[in-house]
């Protein structure tokens, strides 16, 4: 009887002891599971922002591909014909209405092969139907100029896409003054978005710029 109360006292020290490792051990797991939330959180912010950033300069370096290529353009355009200029912001109809600043045609001759070439800048897509507008380019050519009104050298087989996710089919402007000067002042006013996700993987990229033609005649055609 003498021994009981040590056994005793022993067996709720070591009960005490039981208990307070258990506590320790759920703290040390809930420690455990803040820091690893607040791990993720932050990987997942940094993953983020890369991809944005990464979208953010794909954008950027698109439409700087696209302005290069189309100021080279219509810097050496040349008027194909007494009817037409070197570069024509082309209006055309659909289903009886007028469709404006959608598409740029624009006139280059080569010397060297004797090739009149019509370069089309085309915004295609419908907004009405969800689908996704997008510029692309392409080049249609042939050995006769043509004497009409902006000829049109033959269907383009070959496009290249040059920008998605563009907010509005009207992108290109003529703000020549003089009508009748062979030179043109073509303005370009255009808004990208990301229209793919849900969650937008840029921010809205907005184009705002003009290139002006130089006054170059081929003095060919009637």
């Amino acid at each position: 009887m003498d021994y009981l109360p040590p056994k005793h006292s022993r067996y709720n020290r070591l009960n005490n002891q039981a208990g307070l490792t258990l506590v320790e051990l759920l703290v040390a797991l809930a420690i455990t599971v803040f820091v690893g939330l607040a791990i993720y959180e932050l990987l997942h912010g940094i993953m983020g922002d890369w991809t944005r950033t990464e979208a953010n300069a794909n954008v950027t370096a698109d439409a700087n591909i696209f302005l290069s290529q189309l100021g080279r353009d219509i810097r050496l355009a040349q008027n194909p014909n007494k009817n037409t200029k070197a570069v024509v912001v082309v209006v055309e109809k659909k289903n009886k209405v007028e469709v404006k600043n959608h598409r740029l045609d624009i006139y280059h001759y080569d010397e060297s092969r004797n090739t009149y070439r019509r370069i089309e800048y085309l915004v295609e897509g419908s907004i009405e139907n969800g689908e996704t507008l997008r510029l692309k380019r392409g080049v249609a050519e042939t050995n006769d100029p043509g004497s009409g009104e902006n000829p049109q050298y033959g269907n383009i087989a070959n496009w290249q896409i040059l920008l998605e996710g563009l907010d509005s089919p009207a992108i290109f402007y003529d703000r020549t003054a003089d009508v009748d000067d062979d030179r043109r002042l073509i303005e370009v006013l255009a808004t990208l978005s990301d229209k793919k996700n849900s969650r937008p993987q840029y921010t809205n990229f907005k184009i705002q710029t003009s290139f002006m033609s130089r006054s170059q005649q081929l003095g060919t055609g009637g």
